[in-house]
Protein backbone atom coordinates (compact mmCIF):
# COMPACT_ATOMS: atom_id res chain seq x y z
CA UNK A 1 0.00 0.00 0.00
CA UNK A 2 1.47 3.38 -1.00
CA UNK A 3 2.32 5.75 1.55
CA UNK A 4 0.08 9.07 1.85
CA UNK A 5 2.49 12.66 1.60
CA UNK A 6 1.22 13.28 5.34
CA UNK A 7 2.58 9.93 6.19
CA UNK A 8 6.02 10.32 3.95
CA UNK A 9 6.08 14.09 5.33
CA UNK A 10 5.69 12.60 9.10
CA UNK A 11 8.26 9.90 9.15
CA UNK A 12 10.77 12.40 7.41
CA UNK A 13 10.35 14.91 9.99
CA UNK A 14 10.51 12.23 13.25
CA UNK A 15 13.73 10.29 11.17
CA UNK A 16 15.55 14.05 10.78
CA UNK A 17 14.55 14.60 14.75
CA UNK A 18 15.73 11.41 15.66
CA UNK A 19 19.08 11.86 13.82
CA UNK A 20 19.62 15.03 15.49
CA UNK A 21 19.69 14.37 18.77
CA UNK A 22 22.66 11.25 18.35
CA UNK A 23 24.19 12.96 16.19
CA UNK A 24 24.85 15.89 18.56
CA UNK A 25 25.94 13.28 21.21
CA UNK A 26 28.43 11.96 19.21
CA UNK A 27 29.59 14.61 17.03
CA UNK A 28 30.65 16.96 20.15
CA UNK A 29 32.86 14.69 21.88
CA UNK A 30 35.36 14.98 19.22
CA UNK A 31 35.05 18.57 19.57
CA UNK A 32 35.57 18.56 23.65
CA UNK A 33 39.64 19.61 22.83
CA UNK A 34 38.63 22.41 20.96
CA UNK A 35 35.94 23.67 22.85
CA UNK A 36 38.29 23.53 26.05
CA UNK A 37 40.54 25.63 24.70
CA UNK A 38 37.94 27.80 23.58
CA UNK A 39 36.42 28.60 25.96
CA UNK A 40 39.11 27.89 29.03
CA UNK A 41 36.86 25.29 30.54
CA UNK A 42 37.90 22.93 32.85
CA UNK A 43 35.24 20.62 33.19
CA UNK A 44 34.19 20.67 29.56
CA UNK A 45 33.17 17.06 30.35
CA UNK A 46 29.43 18.92 31.27
CA UNK A 47 29.15 20.28 27.57
CA UNK A 48 28.27 16.58 26.94
CA UNK A 49 26.62 15.49 30.13
CA UNK A 50 24.26 18.77 30.58
CA UNK A 51 22.79 17.61 26.87
CA UNK A 52 22.21 13.81 27.94
CA UNK A 53 20.78 14.72 31.68
CA UNK A 54 18.43 16.94 30.52
CA UNK A 55 16.86 14.70 28.25
CA UNK A 56 17.11 11.58 30.86
CA UNK A 57 15.33 13.29 33.31
CA UNK A 58 12.46 14.58 30.88
CA UNK A 59 12.18 11.11 28.58
CA UNK A 60 9.26 9.58 31.41
CA UNK A 61 7.17 12.60 31.86
CA UNK A 62 7.42 14.44 28.40
CA UNK A 63 5.79 10.79 27.49
CA UNK A 64 2.84 11.14 30.14
CA UNK A 65 2.87 15.16 28.76
CA UNK A 66 2.92 13.77 25.73
CA UNK A 67 -0.72 11.23 25.97
CA UNK A 68 -2.07 14.04 28.00
CA UNK A 69 -1.22 17.19 25.77
CA UNK A 70 -1.15 15.47 22.70
CA UNK A 71 2.28 14.42 20.93
CA UNK A 72 2.05 16.04 17.84
CA UNK A 73 2.09 19.43 19.90
CA UNK A 74 4.68 18.42 22.40
CA UNK A 75 7.01 17.20 19.36
CA UNK A 76 7.00 20.35 17.63
CA UNK A 77 7.31 22.56 20.88
CA UNK A 78 10.15 20.42 21.59
CA UNK A 79 11.66 20.94 17.86
CA UNK A 80 11.26 24.61 18.39
CA UNK A 81 13.13 24.48 22.02
CA UNK A 82 15.82 22.14 20.23
CA UNK A 83 16.07 24.48 17.49
CA UNK A 84 16.47 28.01 19.50
CA UNK A 85 19.08 26.30 21.82
CA UNK A 86 21.21 25.27 18.85
CA UNK A 87 21.44 28.71 17.77
CA UNK A 88 22.48 29.76 21.46
CA UNK A 89 24.86 27.11 20.94
CA UNK A 90 26.25 28.52 18.04
CA UNK A 91 27.02 32.43 19.41
CA UNK A 92 27.36 30.99 23.26
CA UNK A 93 29.98 33.66 24.47
CA UNK A 94 30.90 31.98 27.50
CA UNK A 95 31.11 28.38 29.04
CA UNK A 96 28.00 29.01 31.02
CA UNK A 97 25.83 29.66 29.01
CA UNK A 98 27.12 26.89 26.23
CA UNK A 99 26.18 24.63 29.12
CA UNK A 100 23.07 25.52 29.84
CA UNK A 101 22.15 26.14 25.98
CA UNK A 102 22.90 22.51 25.62
CA UNK A 103 21.03 21.63 28.77
CA UNK A 104 17.95 23.36 27.26
CA UNK A 105 18.73 21.48 23.45
CA UNK A 106 18.46 18.04 25.67
CA UNK A 107 15.09 18.94 26.94
CA UNK A 108 14.08 19.62 23.02
CA UNK A 109 15.29 16.83 21.80
CA UNK A 110 13.51 14.28 24.67
CA UNK A 111 10.23 16.12 23.62
CA UNK A 112 10.34 15.32 20.30
CA UNK A 113 12.50 11.84 20.62
CA UNK A 114 9.74 10.58 23.07
CA UNK A 115 6.71 11.77 20.84
CA UNK A 116 8.11 10.66 17.72
CA UNK A 117 7.83 7.29 17.74
CA UNK A 118 4.14 7.76 19.48
CA UNK A 119 3.17 9.56 15.98
CA UNK A 120 5.01 7.12 13.77
CA UNK A 121 2.44 4.61 15.54
CA UNK A 122 -0.70 6.58 15.15
CA UNK A 123 -0.54 7.21 11.40
CA UNK A 124 0.68 3.92 9.91
CA UNK A 125 -1.17 0.93 10.16
CA UNK A 126 -0.07 -2.40 11.82
CA UNK A 127 1.60 -3.75 8.81
CA UNK A 128 3.67 -1.16 8.15
CA UNK A 129 4.83 0.13 11.36
CA UNK A 130 7.32 -2.42 11.71
CA UNK A 131 8.93 -0.65 8.80
CA UNK A 132 8.92 2.88 9.86
CA UNK A 133 9.99 2.59 13.37
CA UNK A 134 12.76 0.21 11.40
CA UNK A 135 13.98 3.66 9.49
CA UNK A 136 13.33 5.85 12.75
CA UNK A 137 16.30 3.22 14.51
CA UNK A 138 18.38 3.71 11.78
CA UNK A 139 18.31 7.09 11.83
CA UNK A 140 19.38 6.76 15.37
CA UNK A 141 22.33 4.90 14.30
CA UNK A 142 23.59 7.24 11.30
CA UNK A 143 23.47 9.83 13.98
CA UNK A 144 25.70 8.17 16.65
CA UNK A 145 27.93 6.73 13.52
CA UNK A 146 28.35 10.22 11.51
CA UNK A 147 28.66 12.95 14.36
CA UNK A 148 32.59 11.88 15.31
CA UNK A 149 33.15 12.44 10.85
CA UNK A 150 31.30 15.51 10.82
CA UNK A 151 31.87 16.73 14.39
CA UNK A 152 35.63 16.87 13.46
CA UNK A 153 35.38 19.94 10.91
CA UNK A 154 34.11 22.55 12.13
CA UNK A 155 35.58 23.70 15.36
CA UNK A 156 34.76 26.58 17.55
CA UNK A 157 37.26 29.24 16.70
CA UNK A 158 36.75 28.64 12.97
CA UNK A 159 34.40 30.85 10.54
CA UNK A 160 32.50 27.28 10.02
CA UNK A 161 31.91 26.12 13.91
CA UNK A 162 27.96 27.67 14.24
CA UNK A 163 27.06 24.69 11.76
CA UNK A 164 27.37 22.25 13.88
CA UNK A 165 24.77 23.23 16.04
CA UNK A 166 22.68 25.42 13.82
CA UNK A 167 22.53 22.46 10.86
CA UNK A 168 21.13 19.80 12.64
CA UNK A 169 18.57 21.92 13.90
CA UNK A 170 17.01 23.51 11.14
CA UNK A 171 16.01 20.73 8.76
CA UNK A 172 12.42 20.09 9.85
CA UNK A 173 11.37 23.73 10.59
CA UNK A 174 10.64 24.69 7.23
CA UNK A 175 8.56 21.28 6.93
CA UNK A 176 6.70 22.12 9.68
CA UNK A 177 5.93 25.78 9.40
CA UNK A 178 4.26 24.24 5.44
CA UNK A 179 2.49 21.64 6.61
CA UNK A 180 1.53 24.23 9.63
CA UNK A 181 0.13 26.62 7.77
CA UNK A 182 -1.74 24.47 5.00
CA UNK A 183 -3.39 22.88 8.19
CA UNK A 184 -4.31 26.04 8.86
CA UNK A 185 -5.76 27.16 5.28
CA UNK A 186 -7.96 23.79 4.94
CA UNK A 187 -9.72 24.40 8.69
CA UNK A 188 -9.98 28.19 7.25
CA UNK A 189 -11.51 26.42 4.07
CA UNK A 190 -13.74 24.27 5.31
CA UNK A 191 -15.04 26.24 8.05
CA UNK A 192 -16.65 28.99 6.01
CA UNK A 193 -18.35 26.87 4.25
CA UNK A 194 -20.50 26.35 7.53
CA UNK A 195 -20.74 29.91 7.68
CA UNK A 196 -18.10 30.28 10.23
CA UNK A 197 -14.20 31.28 10.35
CA UNK A 198 -11.82 28.99 12.85
CA UNK A 199 -8.34 28.50 12.86
CA UNK A 200 -6.92 25.40 14.04
CA UNK A 201 -2.99 25.73 15.72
Amino acid sequence: MAWSKKQLSTLLVVVVTSFMGTFLVSSINISLPAIEKSFELNAVSWVVTAFILASAMILLPAGKWGDVSGNARLFKIGLIIFTIASVFCAVAPNATWLIVARFVQGIGSAFSNTTGQAILVSIFPLKQRGQVIGFNVASVYTGLALGPLIGQGPQPGSPNHMAEYLLPGTPPVPVLLRRSTRARRISLRVSQLDGRVTLTV
